[in-house]
């Protein structure tokens, strides 16, 4: 894994602030809105297939969630992939891969999430956003979740920068919206048995 970003202006990796998470990306400056904050590159992959190919996400498996997960990817709107896994890309990759989810499954499934967030953007699935109206509600409701990022894919190259959603301060974590379908199967095993990664940990630490 080599790391460059050609965008990023005094960001730094330290532990998230959310539990569970691991290693977050901050900024040490001011970043004032609807700048460019750093990028999210890496290998690019043609189909899912190609991806699945090289075994970088077989360890997911182990999770029990009924599928392989691709946690560090992006569809682009060339339809290429961008894969930025940390200890798999083979070529250079931005901070943007360490940008955490603010949300994440456990605000996903607090009650009410879902009806909020229907009455806010007015539909409760994925979809592409048409309108500056669309993107501007959409915003409001990511940033107070508290998102204070969001994905542009890069037209003329297969990246994506993160772009600032509002102003943020020194010293805040860098938040993206990973979508509702990213986490999907993680609700879904959760919805049929909250103890679901309690379990599985325990099974991989039994088989040590």
């Amino acid at each position: 894994m080599k790391i460059i970003d050609n965008i990023e202006n005094g960001l730094f990796l330290a532990q998230s602030k959310i539990e569970g998470a691991g290693v977050g990306l901050f900024t040490s400056k001011h970043i004032p809105i609807d700048v460019p904050v750093c990028e999210y590159k890496g290998d690019v992959f043609d189909s899912p297939e190609k991806l699945f190919s090289t075994g970088r996400y077989d360890y997911t498996l182990s999770q029990k969630l009924g599928a392989k997960l691709p946690l560090y990817t992006l569809g682009h709107n060339s339809g290429k992939l961008v894969d930025c896994q940390p200890w798999a890309t083979k070529n250079i990759i931005g901070l943007g891969g360490f940008a955490n989810d603010a949300a994440g499954f456990r605000l996903r499934m607090a009650s009410g999430y879902m009806e909020k967030r229907k009455e806010m953007l007015g539909y409760t699935e994925e979809r592409l956003i048409t309108t500056p109206e669309e993107r501007e509600t959409k915003s409001k409701w990511e940033i107070e979740i508290g998102y204070n990022t969001f994905y542009w894919a890069v037209p003329n190259e297969t990246k994506f920068y993160l772009i600032s959603m509002r102003n943020i301060k020194p010293g805040e974590e860098i938040f993206v919206n990973y979508g509702e379908k990213y986490w999907s199967k993680y609700i879904d095993a959760l919805t049929k048995n909250p103890n679901h990664f309690k379990e599985i940990s325990q099974k991989n630490e039994d088989n040590r």
